[in-house]
Order: structure tokens, then C-alpha cells, then sequence
């Protein structure tokens, strides 16, 4: 790695990090991505990659995160909780 982007790396890793995050997307790290259409969001939401970078590739978003509440019914159940019990969970306000 050569001096300058090891410095650039440090001063990012040396920051609280949100602050981190920030300088990381000015400097064009791809520690970031931007999705621009998420189903609920209703506005562009920027989430983290990796804070490293690989020699040949990175790592990669294909789709945006879970909606609210897209995967309780999976989670639930596969935690023990009946179709019944989930739906009184609902019903309760308890989860999404």
C-alpha cells in the first residue's frame, strides 16, 4: 500500500465513527453505498460496506436491506412461536 492512501486509511480509522464514515465517503473509499429506491424509506439511504479494502475485489450490495418487519413471521417461527402466537404479537403492537 503506498504512503499517502496508508495515511488516508489511518486518518479514517483514528476517527469516532460516524466521523469516520463521513471522511470515508468524501474520499471516495467505497466504504459506502447508496441505495436510491427503498420499498417504506421513501428516501435515498447510504449504508456501510467494509472498512477495508480487498486487493482485487470488495464487497458488494445486490439489493436493498429488509423492509420493517419483511422477516418476524420467519424469525418467530423459527424460533418456536406458532402462526397463533405471531399474530397476537401483531395484534399487540409487540412487532412489526
Amino acid at each position: 500500500m503506498p504512503r499517502r492512501e496508508f495515511d488516508e486509511a489511518l486518518a479514517v480509522a483514528v476517527q469516532p465513527p460516524l466521523a469516520a464514515l463521513e471522511l470515508a465517503g468524501r474520499a471516495g473509499k467505497g466504504v459506502l453505498h447508496q441505495h436510491d429506491d427503498v420499498p417504506g424509506v421513501g428516501k435515498p439511504l447510504t449504508v456501510p460496506l467494509a472498512a477495508f479494502k480487498f486487493a482485487h475485489d470488495g464487497p458488494s450490495i445486490e439489493r436493498p436491506p429488509a423492509r420493517v418487519g419483511e422477516h418476524t413471521d420467519e424469525v418467530l417461527g423459527a424460533v418456536g412461536y406458532t402462526a397463533e402466537q405471531i399474530a397476537a404479537l401483531r395484534r399487540s403492537g409487540a412487532v412489526a
